[in-house]
């Protein structure tokens, strides 16, 4: 126990003017705690850094660097303004993609979703994603398709 120090359930360990309701002190002089722990911050940024190299905030497993493991597709889909299902076969071997459909001659994006979006998206297999779009049909030439997956 420190100089001046008071304590209502818990443990204090340190230095001067030390107050505790509830949890543990370690280290500093003028600490204050109502609940969980004070402790050597040199201490506790080190674990932290130890911890985040392995995992992210929420404690889920930090994700493996992909490093030259990311490919790509693109190309013009065969819209001809009556078919709403396109079948890309992108060749990437997996279902772990992202893929974005925009408009050639004009540049704007097509808006993926079911309800409020223009088109929606189904991994059909590792090697064909399949993009069906919301009436109207896109124009012929309207519709240009980038995926990238990550193996």
């Amino acid at each position: 126990m420190s100089n001046n120090a008071s304590n209502e359930g818990g443990d204090i360990h340190g230095d001067n003017n030390s107050s505790n309701k509830g949890g543990s002190i370690y280290g500093d002089n003028d600490a204050s705690n109502e609940g969980g722990s004070i402790g050597d911050k040199d201490k506790d940024r080190d674990k932290d850094k130890d911890r985040d190299k392995d995992h992210d905030p929420v404690g889920h497993p930090a994700p493996k660097p992909v490093g030259d493991a990311v490919r790509g597709y693109a190309g013009t889909l065969p819209t001809d303004g009556v078919t709403l299902a396109f079948p890309v076969h992108h060749g990437l071997e997996t279902r772990d993609t992202i893929s974005m459909l925009y408009n050639p001659v004009t540049g704007t994006q097509y808006l993926p979703g079911i309800v409020a979006g223009d088109y929606s998206t189904i991994h059909t297999s590792d090697d064909v994603t399949t993009f069906v779009f919301v009436a109207p049909a896109p124009l012929p030439g309207t519709v240009r398709a980038v995926i990238v997956g990550v193996e």
